[in-house]
């Protein structure tokens, strides 16, 4: 739990031998981890354990869902941005998959979320109910994950007044309505059509060693 992590746990790890720490981000959103994930975890308790883990040296790995019920495209990209906040080393992120009997299965059952597509990873599509601009979206923030807190984290290093312009200028520009309809479903299909390709592979190879897995 990230809000147990605090300096001393976090130097107490590493005098132990822990290299690498994983984190359950879950959201961007601290509403939608409460009042949907159910997670008392506030930015704070996850900007503290990241602090923690830098002074000790431990690499900080992050695990995040997207097409959670209720959230949306700022939601989405809030999940990105707090990834670049904490300056995550590995930024993981999957497609949200509603178990049965759990609460959110529930909730998804109760909204008439479910369906029957099923998929063979956690990182193709959202297997619920949403109408294709959400689908596209997700699918988007879902491909360029790692690609878009590099951006944001590179923003978040620049000094202040250009940072919030810059920021500013890429929040207009991914939350734009249009995007969800026209350029999300476009990229999504250029990435599918180059993950066919060596070069591709050989490109994650090279900016991601051999953590394949994060994109």
């Amino acid at each position: 739990m990230p809000e147990m992590i605090t300096s001393k746990t976090a130097r107490l790890l590493a005098w132990a031998g822990c290299r690498q720490f994983n984190i359950g981000v879950e959201s961007g959103s601290e509403k939608i981890r409460k009042e949907i994930l159910n997670r008392n975890v506030s930015d704070n308790h996850l900007i503290t354990a990241s602090k923690a883990c830098k002074e000790n040296n431990i690499s900080l790995f992050t695990f995040n869902m997207l097409g959670i019920p209720h959230e949306g495209v700022k939601d989405m990209l809030a999940t990105v941005k707090i990834n670049a906040k904490i300056g995550t080393a590995y930024p993981n992120a999957f497609v949200f998959y509603p178990y049965p009997g759990t609460e959110l299965y529930k909730l998804c059952k109760k909204e008439g979320l479910l369906t029957d597509r099923s998929f063979k990873t956690f990182t193709q599509s959202s297997p619920l109910s949403y109408d294709y601009s959400t689908l596209a979206s997700i699918s988007f923030f879902r491909n360029l994950f790692f690609i878009l807190v590099v951006l944001y984290k590179f923003i978040y290093t620049r000094n202040r007044k250009l940072g919030r312009i810059l920021e500013h200028m890429l929040d207009s520009f991914l939350c734009s309505g249009v995007l969800s309809l026209t350029l999300y479903p476009i990229v999504n299909s250029l990435i599918e059509l180059a993950r066919r390709s060596r070069i591709y592979n050989r490109l994650l190879k090279t900016i991601k060693g051999d953590t394949l897995y994060l994109f």
